[in-house]
């Protein structure tokens, strides 16, 4: 049993992490040499993104449970709440800061607001970037499993 909770528990985690990893990748690109439409599609992208990650984070956080349960390990490892800490920020960052800056930035682009798209395109980018590096020590965290 452990081992195919094991991989449903990786599966979703390269999804999600992957996907950010890819996002944060293709933004840079499309902020600076897209077209307007290019860079509406994009955000488009983010805000379905986002709701494919919610879905993923919430997996990797029920089978990562499940997998510290079933293996009888304890909840206070560092690894542990290393992963609990990076699943949680993903989990928060969704909905109160991804989804409304990306709906206000696609509506900025759409109203050619291009001081108001910038500035919010940048503040993504910053906080995306932090999260992206929050989520490389989270599986740094998991194959290494410091405190174990």
């Amino acid at each position: 049993m452990y081992d195919w909770l094991k991989f449903v528990h990786v599966l979703a985690a390269i999804a999600w992490v992957g996907g950010v990893i890819l996002l944060n990748t293709y933004a840079p690109m499309v902020m600076s040499k897209g077209t307007m439409q290019d860079k509406i599609s994009f955000t488009k992208l983010v805000l379905f993104a986002g709701r494919v990650f919610m879905i993923a984070a919430s997996i990797v956080l029920a089978f990562g449970v499940w997998l510290v349960i079933d293996a009888g390990i304890e909840f206070s490892q560092a690894w542990i709440s290393i992963g609990f800490t990076g699943v949680l920020v993903g989990a928060v960052l969704g909905p109160v800061f991804y989804t409304p800056s990306a709906t206000k930035l696609k509506a900025a682009y759409e109203a050619g607001d291009d001081d108001a798209s910038d500035a919010l395109g940048k503040r993504i980018s910053l906080v995306s970037t932090v999260e992206m590096l929050l989520m490389l020590i989270v599986v740094w965290s998991m194959v290494f499993k410091p405190g174990l």
